[in-house]
Parts: C-alpha cells; sequence; structure tokens
C-alpha cells in the first residue's frame, strides 16, 4: 500500500511513538515518522480505513554510525532480529493508532501481539541503504487486528511482507502493558539463537542466510523477573537450506523441569554449499524433522534455487 503525499507525525502520537522506542532505536527525534497527508474524515469512531493508520518510519543506515552499529551483525550484514523487533513495535504503534488513542489513554483498550503469519524476503538487504518500512492494517476482525509492513529501498519492495496477528481486548483495566517483557525483544532474541545454531552446525565454515521466518508464535506473556530458556535445533536439511526450530520458555529457577512455552518459531536458513544431514534419534527429534520437512518443501518457488 502506498501513499504518494506524506507528512510528519506531530503532537501527541509523534511524542508516544518516539517514547515507545526511545530505548530501542538512537538520536529518535532525528527519525522521519510519516502519515498520509489526507486522511479519512471519520463521523464514527466505530471505524476506521487503512489510509489513517498508515505509518512510514525511514532508518537511516546509510549515514548514521550509531544506526550502523545497532542493525549490523560482525559481518556487514543486517541483523534480521533487530528489523523483526522494530515491526512488532511498529504494529503496536499502528494498531492503537487505528483503534483510536482515547481508548487508550482511557485504559479501554490492550493489544498483544499474538503471531507473525509469515516473513518473506524478496531481495538482499543492503547494509549501505535506508531502509523504509511501511506499516497499515489490513484486515480487521472481532477481536484482532493484522498489520502488514512493507520493507523498502530506494523505492523498490526489497525485503519483507510481514503478518501480524494481534489480539483486540477491550475494558481489560486491570492489565498492565509495561508489567511484561516486549514482544519483539523475545522475537530478535530467537532469531539471533537460531541463527546461531546454524551456524555452528556448518561449523562456523559459511555465514548463512536467513530466506524465511514462519509459525512465529506468542503463547504466554513473559513478565519482568521471568526466567527465559532458548532452546533451537536444526531439524531439516535440504540441499542448501536448513530449517532451524526455535522456542522460549518460562522457566522456573525452583523446578527447571516445571516450564511452559511461551514463544516459537521456525528459521529458514541458507547457504552456498551442500549442508551436512540430520538423522533424528528420538521420537521428539522425529517430529521436529517432519515439521522441518514440511515447511522447507512448502517454501515460496522463488526462494528455492
Amino acid at each position: 500500500m502506498n501513499i504518494n503525499k506524506t507528512v510528519l507525525i506531530k503532537g501527541k502520537q509523534e511524542q508516544l511513538i518516539k517514547y515507545v522506542i526511545n530505548h530501542l532505536l538512537p538520536d529518535v527525534d532525528t527519525l522521519q515518522i510519516q502519515e498520509s497527508e489526507f486522511q479519512n474524515i471519520l463521523t464514527d469512531k466505530n471505524y476506521n480505513t487503512p489510509r489513517n493508520s498508515w505509518t512510514k518510519l525511514v532508518l537511516p543506515i546509510s549515514n548514521n554510525k550509531d544506526y550502523q552499529n545497532l542493525m549490523l551483525r560482525f559481518d556487514k550484514k543486517l541483523r534480521i532480529g533487530r528489523i523483526l523487533e522494530i515491526l512488532d513495535l511498529l504494529s503496536g504503534f499502528v494498531s492503537y493508532k487505528h483503534c483510536n488513542f482515547d481508548y487508550y489513554q482511557n485504559n479501554q483498550v490492550i493489544i498483544v501481539t499474538a503471531c507473525a503469519d509469515n516473513v518473506k524476503f524478496y531481495k538482499y538487504i543492503s547494509p549501505q541503504e535506508d531502509i523504509v518500512i511501511q506499516s497499515y492494517v489490513c484486515y480487521v476482525g472481532k477481536s484482532s487486528i493484522e498489520v502488514q509492513n512493507d520493507i523498502y529501498q530506494q523505492n523498490e519492495l526489497i525485503v519483507i511482507q510481514l503478518k501480524k496477528y494481534l489480539f483486540f481486548y477491550k475494558y481489560l483495566k486491570e492489565r498492565n502493558l509495561h508489567n511484561k517483557i516486549f514482544g519483539g525483544f523475545l522475537a530478535r532474541i530467537l532469531i539471533e539463537a537460531g541463527w546461531l545454531c546454524g551456524y555452528y552446525h556448518v561449523k562456523g565454515q559459511e555465514i548463512p542466510e536467513i530466506v524465511n521466518l514462519t509459525d512465529i508464535q506468542f503463547i504466554e506473556p513473559v513478565n519482568i523477573g521471568d526466567s527465559i530458556q532458548v532452546i533451537s535445533h536444526v531439524s531439516y536439511i535440504l540441499d542448501n537450506y536448513m530449517d532451524v526450530k526455535i522456542q522460549a520458555k518460562i522457566v522456573n529457577p525452583t523446578n527447571i523441569q516445571d516450564s511452559k512455552v511461551t514463544t516459537g518459531m521456525h528459521l529458514i536458513l541458507k547457504c552456498q554449499n551442500q549442508i551436512n544431514d540430520v538423522i533424528p534419534q528420538t521420537y521428539e527429534h522425529g517430529i521436529l524433522y517432519l515439521e522441518g520437512k514440511r515447511l522447507i518443501w512448502f517454501l515460496p518457488s522463488f526462494l528455492v534455487d
């Protein structure tokens, strides 16, 4: 969804989004956060349009050293986990914008991330060019909102179309948004742990490339102070592709066996050469093997050589 004429977000909305992303991004006062110049005037607050919540964010990684240090890995490639963290934050902002910020300020609406349907990589993300993210609501159900994020470089759709489902709860005044761990932070930790697992599998002889993220689920909220255990497995190999399943569990420090899954996802990596196969040894590993096989075999055709 492209908007030809945009203006910088001002007023309370600008203050809110910059306050939220201040802990995540440097130099927030210099960020370009834009919205559509021509918005639909609504007479009924129970309805809204995608144009009214459409938001554009420009990440200046081409010439800003602070952003380069934040967004790039040791090999000067982009940290996909950081991108997903920013997308999660921006999706929440767009969702609140769609629902009317007055409801948020009165604690009548609480939105949490439920899952990300899919992340598609169309082209290589250049670390020498600015990243432009456009976020907008594409579907609304009775208790859910679907937000799509498109990433561009030089006005061309480069990387990702990300669909996120966020549950929409009304009148839950006892809930406090700041008592839970930010979902984008968990997603970034899982992505980086999964990539490291694949990197270890090829024994550091190659730098795996992330080509797909799928089945991203936020199952349980994580409270401040919870102990988190991250587990990753290389579940399936197809030629030079590998599927890595990653899970985060909340662990009881007094009984490490007492744990519950809070977040999970599958990460598909690509190498230049053939990857050593994995052979399941247990029933649990066999289930992981079948999950990974299903995901890799149903990869979009443009990802498979």
